[in-house]
């Protein structure tokens, strides 16, 4: 309630509206107690107060008041004085402890930046979950198909039965799936101006519906592996995808991850980015016998993943925890600590003019004493389970063999050219201040991540002998397109003599491929390339 103006509401008067019966005992407590908020947000203000609203409830002990008062144990009078006796002081006092809990966040600006770098490579691209969604809905949805519309939004005339028809503790998870979707999108850019459209993502009860379908459907198959030709010809071997997961002594889930690894024939096991599939051509190829007996190496690759990047992972979440837990334990438990303080003290001043120990208002503090000291001990015996942090056995979720093109579906490539292509960039990088390292072989869509002390460029290096077109993967341009500003295409011409470098910022919104479906690759001619380099 008091958080929803933050959330995209446009509107410049918002109206909510608590209904109560005065004419009950409980009535007249909630009638009380929005009284003292109302009080309070002329001290402190409307939007402080609704920050800490939770914490108001919690100090007037409201549910364990109303139940009383309610089943006659405690009058109403009694309730009323207890309402009364919350602390705007304290109120202050927790409002300063969540702005500087919120403020201990922000401070650590290096930290933040790491975060919003790792996020943005992250991100799932709109482009990934549209390609699929598109694909798997017309493979499950025989008569029915997704439209692309004028204005760039998508829509389902009719949501057919077989994508309708979910389980019930789906609809309690995600909720029920329309009979249509008129106006949807994957993109949130779309919807900035459009109030009308549904943002379709993971989450939403179409994806969902469309995913448990696909596995119904296809998942015995996804156990059995496929094959993909690679238009570059150069993997030779099995891509593993697992997942794991991380929890805490909670009980907690941290986090998951789908993890994928190649292993190559002749070649060390390594780390490869999942969405290199988009980059291969499926099916067609026979499995040679020696790629398929790559899958003699399934304990290898399950060692390699705990061994490796499984550990990275549970390191940046555990790093990222133990932060939390030192601004937690700053804050909360200091907090408990000065309301134990402040009562203990409250109570001392009452007893020094002439209260007792058997009266209602120091028996119901020495209550809260204790209560509040409960709390610390459960605090303190969570955060320290919240601190341990352990994995789960990766579980291989599917498996790809992925085989070197052949014919019209390869690519012509000279690894002598793209060496010097890349040598070119990364020089031009140093001289330009920025720290460039070289992130090629694990296929992200781009070849180079350069930094500066402000600025950050995702660079993807396309080396020529001479000039001549250039070949962009799915992957390249999907990511060039995510980054934006920050996706640099570096052209090498005449690599082989005098290399001369056209860097082009946001190739996405500058050039316009045309797109060669047998290879699975957008062609850049020449002159657009040379045209819009800096």
């Amino acid at each position: 309630m008091g958080r929803i103006h933050r959330y995209g509401q446009k509107h410049p008067i918002v109206f909510i509206f608590n209904m109560v019966a005065v004419n009950t005992r409980e009535g007249r407590v909630l009638k009380k107690l929005f009284d003292k908020i109302e009080m309070m947000k002329e001290h402190l203000g409307p939007e402080k107060v609704y920050d800490v609203i939770g914490d108001i409830l919690a100090n007037a002990k409201a549910e364990d008041l109303l139940r009383r008062v309610a089943l006659g144990e405690q009058e109403v009078a009694e309730a009323e004085e207890e309402i009364d006796a919350i602390s705007v002081e304290q109120t202050k006092k927790e409002i300063s402890r969540l702005m500087g809990e919120a403020l201990a966040i922000r401070v650590d600006e290096k930290w933040s930046r790491e975060k919003a770098r790792l996020s943005e490579e992250n991100k799932l691209i709109p482009e990934y979950l549209e390609n699929f969604f598109v694909r798997a809905f017309g493979a499950i949805a025989v008569k029915e198909k997704v439209h692309r519309r004028a204005d760039a939004f998508l829509s389902i005339k009719w949501v057919p039965t077989e994508v309708k028809d979910v389980p019930y503790d789906f609809r309690m998870r995600y909720g029920l799936v329309d009979d249509r979707y008129p106006k949807f999108t994957f993109n949130k850019d779309l919807l900035k101006e459009e109030e009308t459209a549904d943002f379709v993502s993971p989450g939403h009860p179409l994806m969902e519906a469309v995913v448990e379908k696909v596995l119904q459907k296809y998942g015995p198959q996804l156990r059995r592996g496929t094959v993909f030709e690679d238009p570059d010809g150069e993997l030779n071997g099995l891509i593993w995808f697992l997942e794991g997961s991380v929890g805490d002594g909670t009980g907690e889930l941290i986090g998951k991850r789908i993890f994928a690894v190649y292993a190559p024939q002749g070649g060390e096991i390594r780390q490869i980015r999942p969405s290199v599939l988009w980059d291969l051509k499926p099916g067609g190829a026979k499995v040679a016998d020696e790629v398929a007996n790559l899958s003699s190496r399934r304990s290898e690759v399950i060692t390699h993943i705990v061994s490796n990047e499984f550990q990275d992972y549970r390191k940046s979440l555990v790093e990222e925890r133990n932060r939390e837990l030192v601004i937690k334990r700053k804050y909360s438990l200091a907090a408990l600590d000065t309301r134990i303080f402040d009562l203990d003290t409250r109570m001392t001043e009452y007893l020094e003019k002439g209260g007792s120990e058997d009266d209602l208002a120091y028996q119901n503090w020495d209550r809260d004493i204790e209560r509040l000291k409960h709390e610390k001990q459960k605090m303190e015996q969570r955060l320290k389970h919240e601190g341990n942090l352990t994995l789960t056995s990766p579980r291989i979720i599917g498996v790809a063999a992925v085989v070197p093109a052949s014919g019209a579906g390869r690519i012509s490539r000279n690894p002598e050219i793209e060496a010097i292509g890349m040598k070119v960039a990364m020089e031009y990088e140093r001289k330009q201040g920025r720290k460039p390292v070289d992130v090629s072989a694990r296929k992200l869509g781009y070849d180079v991540v350069s930094e500066a002390d402000i600025e950050i460029r995702y660079i993807e290096v396309k080396a020529r002998a001479s000039e001549g077109q250039i070949y962009l993967t799915p992957n390249e341009w999907m990511t060039a397109r995510q980054l934006g500003d920050k996706a640099w295409l570096y052209v090498v011409a005449n690599a082989r003599d005098k290399a001369e470098l056209y860097p082009i910022q946001n190739p996405a919104s500058k050039l316009k491929p045309a797109r060669e479906v047998k290879i699975v690759r957008y062609v850049v001619e020449r002159d657009d390339w040379k045209k819009v380099a800096s």
